[in-house]
């Protein structure tokens, strides 16, 4: 016997969405310092895995195993499994002929035992080397794109529709979060474009158009406007906001001042990508948790 088709609908998404905090995406060798990069283009980018692994623990936290059909099944005697149904691109930044903004963050260590700086033995010595080090980030304000596929039937593909748009509109609500340093704020994106585009493999003009796409074509509908509607936050999920001013001078220390000479400064105020002055989260983090 031949075996069933498994998928006769292809469900084509192309995302464009805004950094509105910084993204840290580690280097492949582990190293803060530094961020994850696209040996080819020599841009930083995030990992297709990374999307998928996030997206995924989400749409599992909101719907039950076996309601949403689009991560495929876990369940040993499911009889239906045919594993995820979804296939997402790497998410590379567009910088419109532009550097992408960088930043520097610096952190320290903390020893959970004593609650301060931790530091290690220096090997041989009775010396002890604090933990202090930088970190890398992806400026806000940038943007970035991947793209989505979904393979399914005509019979599921309603309902695919609707959970992928629960999960694009959860990044927009500030449910999802990508990289690192989530605790700090970071990793917080707004979807500003979703052309969707779907294929009915059954029919041959559509078949020859998914065969000859083009994935930079504007061809399809916008959807980024309905994501409002999926955009929904929880009874468990509140913001607050604080809005205050200085009462003296504040120092936030930066990187190490590049600059020589009797008029240069012993340090400088910590600035994000885009050059203004800021306080980072993690600083908040840390005396509130004191």
């Amino acid at each position: 016997m031949g075996k069933a088709m498994q998928y006769d609908i292809v469900l084509a998404y192309k995302v464009k969405a805004k950094l509105k905090s910084p993204l840290h995406i580690g280097s492949a060798m582990g190293d803060v310092a530094e961020v994850l990069v696209d040996p080819i283009s020599e841009q930083p980018f995030i990992q297709a895995s990374s999307l998928a692994g996030t997206m995924r623990s989400y749409c599992r936290s909101i719907y039950a195993e076996g309601e949403e059909y689009l991560f495929g099944s876990q369940l040993q005697n499911d009889q239906e499994a045919n594993g995820s149904r979804i296939r997402l691109s790497n998410g590379y930044f567009v910088t419109d002929n532009r550097e992408i903004q960088l930043e520097y963050r610096p952190r320290v260590k903390i020893d959970k035992a004593s609650g301060t700086v931790s530091g290690d033995t220096i090997a041989g010595t009775d010396n002890k080397a604090g933990h202090k080090f930088d970190i890398l980030l992806v400026g806000e304000g940038q943007m970035i794109e991947f793209d989505c596929h979904v393979f399914t039937t005509r019979d599921k593909a309603e309902k695919m529709k609707e959970v992928l748009m629960h999960i694009l509109g959860a990044f927009n609500s500030e449910r999802i979060q990508l990289g690192g340093q989530k605790r700090n704020g970071c990793g917080y994106m707004e979807i500003k474009m979703l052309n969707f585009r779907e294929f009915d493999m059954l029919d041959e003009k559509k078949r020859t158009e998914w065969y000859e796409r083009n994935d930079d074509s504007d061809t399809g509908v916008n959807l980024a406007s309905k994501l409002k509607d999926y955009s929904i936050k929880t009874d468990d999920q509140y913001e607050i906001h604080v809005k205050g001013r200085t009462q003296n001078e504040l120092l936030v220390k930066g990187i190490a001042v590049t600059a020589f000479g009797k008029d240069a400064p012993d340090c400088v105020n910590i600035q994000n990508a885009e050059g203004n002055y800021i306080v980072p989260g993690s600083s908040f983090k840390g005396v509130i948790r004191n």
